[in-house]
């Protein structure tokens, strides 16, 4: 796939740029990350991940011309960013930041009419095909029935989808979020990212997002940018970052680990042991989630030789779930999950010292 967006041998971080906008090489500045050469393809959903303070916002505003690079370039279609006036720099490359912007009384219509401006002369006055892109912006993020609302009234989630329109109604070639799911629960986070991946399908349009949605991040995007708290960036399909080990590493932190097995990521717990949980389907399932969660390595049937073990079978007795626990002295019958967690727990406390 063509690229649309790259970075030669870039360096990012902080300065204090003259009136020009031109870093003054005499006053301090600050590196966050150096030597990038990155590239951004048409049709593509990228997500952007990193630990805080890691340089995630600040890579996203150099890439969007909101900060002079320290060094190096940023190139979109092959021109460096720099020569690009506003009008044809808004033409190519659309931006959603996270913070919120009081916009007034005006209804969802008007605020994504705004994403019109590098079409549209002095006054602003529309034309018929102006009009046919607004609404082909609302339809695209599906929200259309919100276009009279004011935009004060909305929900998050709706008003992340009009704020989206907005970015859409520019017609970019690329477009980057910051953050576009933080201040969301998790249906609508979820709804976001799927609408947006789709997006770049339906319209070739190319998509940067940071995200500290890591799992949703996992399962939507085409690649992974993953820039390390000491500036070292990461590229590739999430699947090949997981399997070389560079999504754990550059999450690992204390008390918190990557369970690439299972594509989550687990609290660290005091080791209570190992448990054999035989049975299947849902039940087994969330028993398993439960043990590890207190802090038991979970095995399967096959482990059972292991001396000490914890063995939970779930058995079905007349269409009601029970679960039997046995430490090979004793039996003991649990009505439900719940009484078998707050026994285990309990068992746990007599034991600790």
């Amino acid at each position: 796939m063509e690229s649309i967006l790259q970075t030669v041998d870039l360096t990012i971080g902080y300065g204090k740029p003259n009136r020009n906008h031109h870093l003054n090489k005499r006053r301090p500045t600050h590196s966050v990350a150096s030597g990038l050469n990155l590239h951004l393809r048409a049709g593509e959903m990228v997500c952007l991940l990193g630990p805080n303070g890691a340089g995630k916002s600040t890579l996203m505003r150099t890439l969007a011309g909101l900060q002079p690079p320290l060094e190096g370039t940023v190139e979109i279609a092959g021109r460096d960013i720099r020569a690009l006036t506003p009008s044809q720099l808004a033409r190519l490359l659309a931006i959603v930041l996270t913070e919120r912007i009081d916009v007034g009384n005006l209804c969802a219509y008007d605020l994504i009419a705004l994403g019109r401006h590098p079409y549209t002369d002095w006054t602003g006055r529309f034309r018929i095909g102006d009009h046919a892109v607004v609404e082909r912006a609302l339809r695209a993020v599906q929200a259309w029935p919100l276009r009279w609302r004011p935009v004060n009234e909305l929900s998050d989630g709706e008003r992340q989808k009009v704020m989206i329109a907005r970015a859409l109604a520019q017609e970019p070639a690329i477009l980057l979020l910051d953050e576009p799911t933080a201040f969301l629960d998790l249906p609508r986070r979820v709804e976001i990212m799927a609408m947006l991946h789709e997006l770049t399908r339906a319209t070739g349009c190319a998509i940067l997002l940071s995200t500290h949605d890591l799992d949703l991040a996992l399962r939507s995007a085409d690649r992974l940018w993953l820039l390390e708290a000491g500036g070292v960036i990461h590229t590739g399909a999430p699947e090949e970052l997981v399997l070389n080990g560079a999504f754990a590493a550059v999450f690992r932190g204390e008390g918190v680990e990557f369970d690439a097995e299972q594509g989550v990521f687990r609290l660290r717990r005091p080791h209570r042991g190992v448990a054999i949980v035989l049975g299947e389907g849902l039940h087994a399932f969330w028993t398993v989630r439960a043990l590890q969660r207190l802090g038991f390595e979970t095995q399967n049937r096959d482990a059972q030789e292991r001396n000490g073990a914890l063995e939970v079978r779930i058995v079905n007795l007349d269409g009601v779930s029970m679960w039997v626990t046995s430490n090979g002295r004793r039996e003991q019958v649990h009505s439900s999950l719940t009484d078998l967690i707050e026994s285990l727990v309990q068992v746990s406390s007599k034991e600790a010292p």
